[in-house]
């Protein structure tokens, strides 16, 4: 049975590293055996140094979880509660109605510090304080008002962060690692340092068509609660394994508008499934749970533009018999200049309850996209009204 799913996952993955899309680090365990772990692709690409499995990449957002772990170990011992308001341990901050159960569940309302305009391009690759990042909102209203709507935010991570280090009296990576790194065993997983090296880790980049190219640079400070944790996959299984068991398990599911604490539940063909993505500067990742069908599936790329998302759900489809593509090959056009003006002006996208403007223009006859916080990405035509980057 494994043999065949591991024979066509080679197949599959393949596919991606041959179309230029896959450099990382993909784990597939089900059932309670590994039937699939192998690193594609380069750490190193100014040396040609090769991935392997036992390397650290950034996972972005799945820092989330640890981070309400670490909350929710504190409810345990008895030193905070959910239902504690935010000002009970930032008082300089406008947090009133705000809780800590509405940090933890995205329903806080607070907007994103990482996506509010701001004129000083590439602050977030400098030193920050967490009153400086928080201090970015707190003259900003509200999205909604606390606990009625949902509202995917990294200043709810940021605050968490400050609380567990207001409740611990110790920095946030000497509380992390007391309270989830220890006691999960997760020996290769380390909070970012501008200043420390961190040992295996890997170069983060980004694609711009078909070529390699440097990722933006990126503080960890500001990321502190949010991101910046590095990780391997082999650690990110153990996480899962390990929770699975712990009473922690029933405590981040409660689900608002499909979010729990740090992880987000929703169903693939009728099969319930749990975990985050995690996408920052050079990187992007991919962590599911199948509990059902004990399947866990672990995508880590060092592209922040590649296809940890597409290959979590491919890679989920080939062991639960689902349908899934191939990846797409592209024929692309110059459209007249007239055809690429139209296309030009402010939009606006949604991401998990939040609203993302963001603008095209065009250059040297070609469109271009840009998303607050996020690198320009240049897009490639395949028809005049559609369009690639």
């Amino acid at each position: 049975m494994f043999g065949s799913k591991t024979r066509e996952l080679s197949k599959l993955l393949k596919t991606h590293v041959d179309a230029g899309t896959l450099s990382g680090v993909v784990l597939v365990e089900h059932q309670g055996k590994t039937i699939y772990q192998k690193a594609h692709g380069l750490a190193h690409h100014e040396l040609g140094v090769p991935l392997d499995l036992n390397q650290r990449f950034n996972i972005g957002s799945i820092s989330k979880l640890l981070t309400a772990l670490a909350v929710l170990e504190l409810e345990s011992q008895s030193k905070l509660s959910l239902s504690d308001p935010l000002s009970a341990y930032l008082p300089d901050f406008p947090s009133a109605g705000i809780t800590l159960h509405h940090l933890l569940s995205n329903t806080s309302g607070l907007p994103d510090y990482l996506f509010v305009e701001d004129t000083k391009e590439g602050w977030y690759a400098l030193p920050q304080t967490p009153t400086e990042l928080l201090g970015r909102i707190a003259d900003l209203p509200r999205e909604f008002a606390s606990g009625e709507g949902f509202g995917y935010s990294n200043s709810n991570w940021l605050a968490l962060a400050q609380v567990v280090e207001a409740v611990t009296k110790l920095s946030f990576e000497e509380a992390l690692r007391g309270l989830v790194l220890e006691p999960f065993d997760l020996k290769d997983t380390i909070l970012g340092s501008a200043t420390g090296l961190i040992p295996k880790r890997v170069t983060g980049y980004r694609l711009e068509g078909k070529q390699v190219g440097a990722a933006l640079p990126i503080n960890p400070s500001a990321e502190l609660g949010a991101g910046g944790l590095f990780s391997t996959a082999a650690d990110l299984l153990k996480l899962v394994q390990t929770l699975s068991k712990s009473p922690l398990l029933e405590r981040i599911l409660p689900a608002s508008k499909g979010y729990g604490y740090g992880v987000m539940l929703a169903e693939r063909w009728k099969h319930a499934w749990f975990g985050h993505s995690g996408g920052t500067f050079g990187f992007s990742s991919f962590l599911t749970h199948y509990p059902e069908d004990k399947l866990s599936v672990i995508v880590l790329s060092n592209f922040e533009n590649g296809s940890a998302a597409t290959l979590e759900r491919d890679v989920a489809a080939v062991i639960l018999g689902a349908a899934y593509n191939l990846p797409a090959s592209h024929t692309f056009i110059t459209p007249n200049p007239d055809v690429l003006n139209k296309h030009c002006g402010t939009y606006q996208s949604q991401f998990m309850g939040r609203p993302i403007p963001f603008k095209v223009t065009c250059e040297a006859e070609q469109l271009t996209v840009k998303f607050p916080f996020l690198a320009a990405a240049k897009l490639q035509a395949v028809s005049e009204t559609s369009f690639v980057g």
